[in-house]
Formats: C-alpha cells, sequence, structure tokens
C-alpha cells in the first residue's frame, strides 16, 4: 500500500473495498458500509443497482445511493461520508482518495482496532457454523 511499510501490520490489507450490492433497507446499508470502514480502518465504495429489474426476480426492485465511506477517525470526516450519491438515482459518484491518509490513520487511530485485535478477543481463524436441521 502505497505510504505503508510494507513490514508493518498496520500497512498490510486492504485500503479500498468495494461493495457491489442491493439493500431493501437502505438506512441499514449505510450503517453496514460505515461499520466496514470504521472496523477494518480502510475506505468502502458503493454502487447498488437502483430501480426496476424486471428481468431478473432475484434483484425485482433495488434502492439505494452509490457512495465513498471512511472511517469517522482521524484526517476523515466525523459521519465518514466522503462522497454519496442521490438516493434510488443513477449516477456517477466520486471521491478524492488518499491511501496516505489510510496509512496514516492505521498507525496513529484514535481507536487501535487493528493493533488490539488480538488482545481483544478476536481471531484470525475461520469459523465454521454447523447448522442442524
Amino acid at each position: 500500500m502505497p505510504g505503508g511499510d510494507p513490514g508493518d501490520d498496520n500497512a498490510r490489507g486492504a485500503a479500498l473495498l468495494k461493495a457491489l450490492a442491493r439493500a431493501a433497507i437502505v438506512h441499514w446499508k449505510g450503517i453496514a458500509t460505515r461499520a466496514r470502514a470504521l472496523e477494518n480502518q480502510c475506505l468502502v465504495a458503493t454502487a447498488p443497482t437502483v430501480g426496476e429489474a424486471p428481468w431478473s426476480p432475484a434483484v425485482d426492485v433495488n434502492f439505494g445511493a452509490a457512495g465513498v465511506f471512511a472511517p469517522p477517525d482521524r484526517g476523515f470526516p466525523a459521519d465518514g461520508v466522503l462522497a454519496q450519491g442521490t438516493l434510488n438515482a443513477p449516477g456517477w459518484v466520486y471521491a478524492d482518495i488518499d491511501f496516505g491518509a489510510v496509512a496514516t490513520l492505521r498507525n496513529d487511530p484514535q481507536v487501535f482496532l487493528r493493533r488490539d485485535w488480538h488482545a481483544l478477543g478476536g481471531t484470525t481463524e475461520t469459523v465454521i457454523e454447523e447448522r442442524v436441521s
């Protein structure tokens, strides 16, 4: 990642996540997107489908707004919104992205999620849930 030392754990990982999604509950989608940015200390870009899609029963009606979100932490807006489109309207949404700011945030955040993950009981092991019918 630009601006980070490859040997530094805080410099590893994605600096930008993309989410192509459909959400029936628009408010929830905005909260979830910001949560991903905060807990991963990265930027998240969303590009939902909007409008009717009669050709697909799985995505027949789509709601949302495209956006680019950041952790609400040092160097980024308090609400985490870098750019956001108009609800349920097609169009382009873009933001100037400073990957150096992401690296800086990972090395000096207000909340040390990445550094303290294991101390907080976090695991990097894959958890497989077995369901009994």
